[in-house]
């Protein structure tokens, strides 16, 4: 029955079967859709009632920024879900998503999911950790590429270093 198709596995998100399993939602709800090499998936700013799971290729998040070259920020691939800030809270996407090399997509859009998902109760909950579970890891990849800005930022150890220019009497603090 329709429970034995959404039976999530009990194993951590990455696994192979926590991926099909999210795969089988998307499908179940979903449409599949297909983008060329530098084909917008996702708009930046735009909110967005629609989530994707990466079945295949890759996918580059940048920042946008008039008047400036577009910002590389992450690169999501087979596998990924996309969206799902937008999709759950409501809030516009706050970078775009373009297709690195060409794709395929399971699209999903809020209502369709929602309709699915009151249905099958289980799977709602195994879905929401899984997005959680992405979340985090985000959150977590966020915070490890900050560290390292910070530690890019910091002054050589060691003190003060002399500037270039200055004469070697001069130190700069």
């Amino acid at each position: 029955g329709a429970g034995d198709l959404y039976a999530p596995p009990h194993r951590p998100p990455t696994d192979k079967s926590m991926l099909e399993f999210v795969e089988r939602i998307f499908a179940a709800s979903g449409a599949l859709r297909q983008l060329n090499a530098g084909e917008t998936l996702i708009e930046q700013g735009v909110a967005s009632e629609k989530m994707f799971y990466i079945k295949e290729g890759r996918v580059e998040l940048v920042l946008t920024r008039k008047g400036a070259k577009d910002l590389p920020l992450a690169t999501r691939q087979t596998g990924d879900v996309l969206g799902e800030l937008s999709l759950l809270l409501g809030h516009p996407t706050t970078n775009a998503a373009v297709a690195a090399t060409d794709i395929t997509v399971l699209e999903v859009d809020q209502k369709s999911l929602l309709t699915m998902l009151a249905e099958d109760s289980v799977a709602a909950g195994q879905l929401f950790k899984v997005v959680a579970t992405y979340l985090s890891e985000r959150i977590s990849e966020l915070s490890g590429r900050m560290r390292e800005a910070v530690v890019k930022s910091q002054p050589p150890a060691g003190g003060a270093h002399r500037g270039a220019g200055a004469p070697p009497s001069v130190d700069i603090a």
